[in-house]
């Protein structure tokens, strides 16, 4: 009796600890942007009231480009790049993830194009220009097989890029986390579909490698793509603070096990 009561003892600590560390114990996510507040229309033509010049937060990639916009074509107003020429994008000031700090980005993105070849993530740049700009760079990318109308998310590590989630179609909204460490210049990456920052995904990138690396601050959002005109959309543009931890259920079902266990050993 007394060890069963000493494993119940520790069970109960262990548990206490493990929903201290689980979402609802983080701090709350900031909404940066859902685009609702804005007018449709090209960012290049400052009527939207979402550039830098009315009062908003983005610029344009490319100067006077007709490729990015404030676009509403789902019932839900976003930002729309893209243009199937060449390259164009977007950015936005954001709160700076410092060199020693961590943090997560949680945003919603979707491709009206089956073969994108499109990238949003971070960078260190306050005017970024191209893809090597990025530091955190994930991207919708071509499956290579025209004719089956998917495609892909692939996470760049430093050179490489890893193959994270097929079979992504087109004309749906995915949820993308960044979760962030800039002391040790990597980056890990949630995917779902619920479209709640607060229900975290499934991980299906780990400890990937900036781009480059650096010693500065991750000071802006950026999208940046091509394949078609305006085939990359974001939306729900969210920060936080924290580092978004594993889902709590792994931690109270890894205890789960160990209290199975204790029982047994007895």
């Amino acid at each position: 009796m007394v060890l069963e009561r000493l494993i119940h003892m520790r069970t109960a600590f262990l548990m206490a600890g493990a929903l201290a560390a689980s979402p609802s114990a983080m701090a709350a996510y900031t909404l940066v942007d859902d685009f609702e507040a804005y007018s449709t229309g090209l960012l290049r033509d400052d009527v939207t009231g979402a550039t830098t010049s009315e009062g908003g937060i983005w610029e344009e990639v490319g100067t006077g480009t007709s490729f990015a916009q404030i676009e509403n074509d789902t019932a839900t107003t976003h930002l729309a790049i893209g243009w199937n020429s060449g390259f164009r994008g977007a950015y936005a000031d954001v709160t700076e993830v410092a060199d020693t700090d961590t943090a997560t980005y949680y945003l919603q993105v979707r491709s009206t194009d089956d073969t994108p070849d499109a990238s949003f993530g971070l960078s260190d740049e306050t005017a970024p220009g191209g893809f090597g700009s990025f530091e955190v760079q994930v991207a919708l990318i071509d499956d290579g097989d025209g004719s089956n109308g998917t495609f892909n998310l692939v996470g760049r590590t430093g050179s490489t890029l890893m193959p994270m989630v097929n079979g992504l179609v087109a004309d749906t909204w995915y949820d993308v986390w960044l979760v962030v460490d800039n002391s040790t210049d990597t980056y890990d990456v949630f995917f779902g579909t619920t479209g709640d920052p607060d229900v975290l995904g499934t991980k299906v990138g780990n400890n990937l490698a900036f781009r480059n690396g650096t010693s500065d601050p991750l000071a802006t959002f950026f999208s940046y793509g091509g394949s078609s005109d305006y085939s990359l959309h974001v939306d729900n543009l969210h920060y936080n603070p924290d580092a978004v931890p594993e889902p709590a259920s792994v931690a109270l079902a890894s205890l789960a096990g160990a209290c199975l266990l204790g029982r047994r050993r007895r």
